[in-house]
Formats: structure tokens, C-alpha cells, sequence
């Protein structure tokens, strides 16, 4: 009898699910092509998207219960950082809305003025 999860899924078939996953991710990467590539990215951002809330319960589960001192400041001074910064992002912001700041910049500088 298959073991169930916590969200009620049977483990044998999620455990299938990742390595089919796995499988199609290696018979894309032995023969590159630029859509291949695309479709690889593609493929890490979702699953680094779906690990976000696993991360965030890690972080917030470290900053009561570890062991040492150091590393409960350390997971702290994360949260706090993060829940005072804007929207809630780390101090560097937000990457995807400071490379379009940029590209407004450079194109507002390439523009001819009237």
C-alpha cells in the first residue's frame, strides 16, 4: 500500500512525477538546441517557484528552533529584512523590476530629446 503525504497523494506517484521530470530535463540537455534551452530554464524558474513556500516554513522554522544562537540571528535578521524592505524582497529588490528600470533609463538616454 502506497504511503500518503501529507496532502494526500500517494509518494509512489510523486515520485514517479520527478522522475519523469528528471528524465525529459536529460534527454533535453543531451542535445541542445536554443527552444531546449528556453524549455530548461523554463523548467528550473517553476520548480524554484514552487520551493519558495517550502523555503520561507525552513526559515521561519530555523529562527526559533536551531541549535545555535548564529544561526536563529541569522534566519531572523533575513525575515526581518525582508518583511521591511518593499514588497517584501530581499535589500538587493526586486532583480526582474530593477533590470526594467534600467532598460527605461537607457531608453529614456537613447531617446531624442524635443
Amino acid at each position: 500500500m502506497p504511503t500518503q503525504d501529507d496532502k494526500g497523494a500517494p509518494l509512489d506517484a510523486r515520485l514517479k512525477q520527478y522522475h519523469d521530470a528528471i528524465a525529459s530535463e536529460f534527454e533535453l540537455a543531451k542535445n541542445p538546441t536554443p527552444d531546449n534551452i528556453d524549455k530548461i530554464r523554463e523548467n528550473a524558474a517553476t520548480q524554484f517557484l514552487m520551493a519558495v513556500p517550502k523555503a520561507v516554513e525552513r526559515i521561519l522554522y530555523l529562527s526559533e528552533h536551531a541549535e545555535k544562537d548564529t544561526t536563529q540571528l541569522a534566519a531572523s535578521k533575513f525575515i526581518v529584512a525582508s518583511a521591511l524592505t518593499k514588497d517584501g524582497i530581499g535589500e538587493a529588490g526586486d532583480p526582474l523590476l530593477q533590470l526594467l528600470n534600467e532598460l527605461k533609463q537607457n531608453d529614456n538616454k537613447k531617446q531624442p530629446k524635443k
